[in-house]
């Protein structure tokens, strides 16, 4: 299986960065091939999703070699992995711009008479998100993230949500209680 795994943080130190290793290491161990893309760092930055002219067809998307790497690398995925913290009850804007810019109409949805079908099945998809606040205060506050990603974003492009993984109070933690974390995102493989 080749899993590509997506991060969008900025401090490559923190625990959002050492989670989407220890995925990795799991996996490679495991016999899959892995590709990480730091969005912070790639050399294969996005623009912000604009237009030139006010008549241009929303769903007539810019040509841009970039995006055509992007959605090149989720073509090639069997899963797709999206680590990233918790900002403001989202995801950070260089993540939430990746996905204007790759799941576009035409690669990741279509439509049909009508009706809206996804078309990275039967690829695979997990996120996993870091807050600086207990997890259960996410869980009973911002459950509509793992709605926004399993309903409205990956699952829309007809992807398998298989799992949303939370981890909180990541400022507080010590590096034990950081280990079963890590741990826990192994598990992830099996």
């Amino acid at each position: 299986m080749h899993i590509l795994i997506i991060t969008a943080h900025p401090s490559p130190l923190g625990h959002t960065h050492r989670l989407a290793n220890a995925y990795k290491e799991s996996a490679e161990k495991a016999g899959h091939t892995v590709e990480v893309i730091d969005l912070y760092t790639s050399e294969y930055q996005l623009p912000f999703l604009t237009y030139t002219s006010t008549n241009v067809d929303t769903n007539d998307y810019p040509d841009l070699p970039v995006r055509a790497w992007h959605q090149s690398r989720v073509s090639n995925a069997d899963e797709v992995v999206i680590v990233h913290p918790m900002w403001w009850g989202v995801m950070p804007a260089i993540l939430k711009n990746w996905c204007d810019n790759v799941l576009t109409r035409g690669f990741g949805f279509t439509v049909e008479n009508g009706k809206y079908k996804g078309l990275l099945s039967p690829r695979r998809a997990r996120v996993i998100v870091t807050s600086g606040a207990p997890a259960w205060l996410y869980w009973i506050l911002l459950m509509p993230l793992r709605t926004i990603w399993n309903q409205l974003t990956l699952g829309f492009c007809g992807f398998k949500f298989a799992s949303f993984t939370l981890f909180g109070s990541m400022s507080d933690k010590s590096e034990e209680e950081f280990a079963k974390d890590l741990e826990q995102v192994r598990a992830l493989i099996s």
